[in-house]
């Protein structure tokens, strides 16, 4: 079977900079791919390209058979493509019922959105609440629901867990375990390592512009040099050797930063 999503040398420029420089990657129906790396390196503007926000100056998209470069973002999300950016995803100025009714006109209507406050309780407390008044991570959990009751075959994530607690953060990667359990792929970004290869079936690695690296999230879980070659120590401190949290971190949200001197060493005798 053909795979849902395919890249094919895919370029997208800001200006006369060059963002993507040559990106090729698939998403197999059913699995979830972890698109990870340092800040600054592409992986919000892969995501906006796929997505139809930017359009792309080389190469070609393919989804579920169909070639969607150049498509408008409409055309793509009816599709069958949900994203969520990075940030919140809502109307703050809406009710959280008005923001998951909106969502809802192109999903199944009444039982997408039952499923949606099934799977996020606090979201049905606060259905007449508005969305700008929710605390961060309940904004995100909103977000999440609207993607979901558009029932999506490809869902992908920018940055879920930007700004949260651990605890919120935890809740939100175990409702996108049930979501990739019903059969819906995911496409996600993150910097939550631990998190992101617990839940990926495939890595993806980028640095500057390009893949770096494409793997089963096993070659990482288990190898602690890759992930410090790749994406540096701070990152690379929340994977030890068998896949679990080193001891000295907690949930703690690893610092951005970008691959010092010894690491790009190694990732450069790798590439």
């Amino acid at each position: 079977m053909p795979p849902l999503l395919r890249l094919r040398g895919v370029e997208s420029c800001y200006g006369r900079f060059v963002a993507l420089k040559n990106v090729s990657l698939v998403v197999p129906h059913g699995s979830v791919v972890a698109l990870l790396g340092p800040n600054g390196v592409g992986k919000t503007t892969l995501l906006r390209t796929v997505s139809g926000m930017m359009k792309p100056t080389a190469g070609e998209i393919w989804f579920d058979g169909v070639r969607i470069d150049g498509s408008p973002d409409h055309a793509i999300a009816r599709a069958g493509l949900a994203h969520i950016p990075e940030g919140r995803g809502i109307f703050p100025g809406l009710s959280v019922a008005e923001n998951l009714q909106m969502a809802a006109m192109a999903g199944d209507g009444p039982a997408q959105l039952e499923r949606a406050y099934g799977l996020f309780p606090v979201l049905g407390q606060r259905r007449a609440q508005q969305a700008g008044t929710l605390s961060g991570g309940e904004q995100q959990m909103l977000s999440l629901a609207r993607a979901i009751v558009t029932k999506p075959r490809l869902l992908m994530v920018d940055e879920l867990s930007l700004g949260l607690a651990p605890r919120i953060v935890a809740q939100l990667f175990a409702t996108l375990q049930d979501i990739r359990s019903e059969g819906t792929s995911i496409l996600l970004v993150e910097q939550y390592v631990r998190y992101a290869l617990r839940l990926a079936d495939f890595v993806v690695i980028m640095q500057k512009g390009r893949i770096a690296f494409i793997g089963e999230s096993g070659e990482l879980q288990h190898d602690g040099r890759l992930v410090e070659a790749y994406l540096g120590g701070t990152q690379a401190a929340t994977v030890d050797q068998n896949g679990s949290n080193a001891a000295a971190t907690s949930d703690a949200r690893p610092t951005r930063k970008r691959p010092g001197p010894r690491a790009a060493s190694r990732r450069s005798s790798r590439a």
